[in-house]
C-alpha cells in the first residue's frame, strides 16, 4: 500500500509539472504535405521521384485497407523540445488516419539525431505493437539508414508496418531477443486519442498507469 502511495505521489507530481511546463519551447509542427499526400522531407535527403513512390505506396495501401501512414523527416529536434512531444504534436495536428477509427501511424525520422519513432493510433495498436514497431525499425529501417539508403529504409519500414497491420508474419524480422548493432535510437509509443483533436496521453502518463496497475 505504501509503495502504491509513493508511486501515485511521484506520478502526480511529474504529471503536474508537465502540465505547467511552458509551451513556448515546443518545436513548430510543419504543415501537412501538400495535395493530400503523406510524406514530408525537410532534410532534402529524398529525391522528388522517391517521395512520389513513397506517396504512391502509402496511397495504395490506404485505398486497399483504409489505414493511413505518414512520414516526416526533420534534420533534428530542437534543444528546447524532445522527440516524444514533437511526435505527439505532429500526429495530433496532421490528423493521420480516419477520425472515427484512429487508424493512422506516423514514422518520424530525426536524421542528424539518428532517432526514429513510430506513433500508432489506438485503432492499430493490437497489431502494430510497440515491440513489433521497434523490430521494424531495428531490422528493416536502421540497416538501410546505416548505408545511407534513406528511401530504401523508409520504403521497407512502411512495408513492414503494413504487414503488421494485416497480422502477417514478416520474414525480415529477427527474433525479439536478438541483439546487434543499433546506433539508431528506436522508439514506439502509442497515440491514445479517441479523436485527432483531443488531448493525447503523454509517455509519463502511460508509465505511471502501468506502475499503478501492477
Amino acid at each position: 500500500m505504501a509503495k502504491r502511495f509513493i508511486v501515485a505521489f511521484l506520478c502526480a507530481f511529474s504529471l503536474t509539472a508537465s502540465l505547467v511546463a511552458p509551451s513556448y519551447a515546443a518545436m513548430p509542427v510543419p504543415p501537412k504535405p501538400a495535395n493530400g499526400w503523406y510524406v514530408l522531407d525537410q532534410t532534402q535527403t529524398l529525391q522528388d521521384t522517391e517521395i512520389d513512390k513513397l506517396n504512391a505506396q502509402i496511397d495504395a495501401y490506404r485505398k486497399k485497407s483504409g489505414v493511413q501512414f505518414a512520414v516526416l523527416m526533420v534534420p533534428a529536434i530542437t534543444q528546447d523540445d524532445y522527440l516524444e512531444r514533437f511526435s505527439l504534436n505532429v500526429a495530433r495536428e496532421w490528423g493521420i488516419g480516419e477520425k472515427s477509427k484512429n487508424n493512422g501511424a506516423l514514422l518520424l525520422i530525426a536524421k542528424n539525431d539518428r532517432k526514429l519513432r513510430i506513433e500508432v493510433g489506438t485503432g492499430l495498436e493490437g497489431d502494430l505493437t510497440d515491440a513489433r514497431s521497434s523490430r521494424i525499425i531495428r531490422d528493416r529501417i536502421a540497416p538501410e539508414f546505416r548505408k545511407g539508403k534513406y528511401y530504401e529504409g523508409i520504403y521497407a519500414g512502411l512495408e513492414g508496418m503494413a504487414l503488421a497491420v494485416n497480422s502477417q508474419a514478416d520474414p525480415l524480422l529477427t527474433a525479439e531477443s536478438s541483439t546487434g548493432q543499433n546506433d539508431w535510437w528506436t522508439i514506439a509509443i502509442f497515440v491514445r486519442s479517441e479523436e485527432h483533436t483531443s488531448e493525447l496521453q503523454s509517455p509519463m502518463y502511460l508509465v505511471c498507469r502501468l506502475l499503478l496497475e501492477k
